[in-house]
């Protein structure tokens, strides 16, 4: 199925290479201009601070828990790729539903320069961050494998050096900014009858950032729209998915469970929404 799906991308840029060459350039400036200022510093911190608590009793699983929620995908999933080694499994999934998320600045800053209310905002950011606390809650209570200590090797690369392996991580998450933005855009000019909502909602499970744009403009605020809101960052997109499976794979964590992982997030934070939007 994967082969299948790369064979008709690859027919889909050869078909529509200006499209491809857009989007590409579009993702990339997004890429050097947004991503790389603020992640590539925050994963070399992550990297370093994972070295230092190797040779500490500090536990590393607040921390990386804590530096997660701060930066967003996928700084939590590079946290944990290096500070695993010894963690339970079912600590390990609980951690990955915990931090697989947004930054809070996604909504409180650029959602509303995008045109979202302030108060529609904040409720986001509020479901966001309950929705991943609810997601952790279940996963540790459930998950079969709580008490089995998960014997996971600590990655080579964390014993090197810091700043050579985030330069190759931040070139990773470009590629998969890159890929999943010319998918997405390819897929808009193949299906032209698509309404424009439902190329946004499209866009939304691809690359969200690109796909949270167009649903904005696309749409009025009700309550629809921000549940749905709600629900789509809640899932973060496949590209960011896969993103997090760079860093998670050296850990045994596969993009099903991440993938099963951010379905439920996607229900938590779009029920806490609705929640609030009701109560509010």
């Amino acid at each position: 199925m994967a082969a299948l799906i790369c064979f008709l991308l690859a027919g889909m840029i050869l078909r529509f290479p200006g499209t491809t060459i857009s989007a590409s350039q579009s993702a990339l400036s997004i890429w050097a201009q947004d991503i790389v200022p603020s992640l590539f510093p925050y994963i070399v911190l992550c990297k370093m601070t994972a070295q230092r608590l190797r040779s500490t009793r500090f536990p590393a699983a607040p921390l990386a828990a804590l530096l997660g929620c701060m930066g967003g995908s996928p700084s939590g999933a590079a946290m944990l790729s290096v500070s695993s080694g010894g963690m339970a499994q079912s600590q390990l999934y609980a951690l990955c539903a915990l931090t697989g998320t947004i930054s809070p600045m996604f909504f409180v800053g650029t959602l509303h320069a995008w045109g979202v209310a302030q108060k529609t905002c904040l409720c986001l950011l509020a479901a966001h961050g309950l929705g991943a606390l609810l997601s952790f809650a279940c996963v540790w209570q459930l998950s079969p494998a709580k008490g089995e200590v998960a014997m996971l090797e600590t990655p080579e690369k964390a014993n090197g050096n810091p700043i050579a392996d985030s330069v190759f991580s931040v070139l990773g998450v470009g590629g998969c900014i890159v890929f999943f933005s010319v998918a997405a855009a390819c897929i808009r000019v193949l299906f032209p009858f698509l309404p424009e909502n439902g190329c946004a909602y499209l866009q939304s499970v691809l690359e969200i950032a690109g796909g949270m744009r167009l649903l904005i403009q696309a749409s009025g605020a009700s309550f629809a729209r921000d549940v749905s809101m709600a629900a789509l960052t809640g899932f973060g997109g496949l590209s960011i998915l896969t993103q997090n499976h760079l860093f998670l794979q050296v850990c045994g964590v596969t993009q099903g469970r991440l993938l099963c992982l951010a379905l439920l997030r996607a229900i938590m934070s779009g029920t806490v929404m609705a929640l609030l939007l009701w109560l509010i």
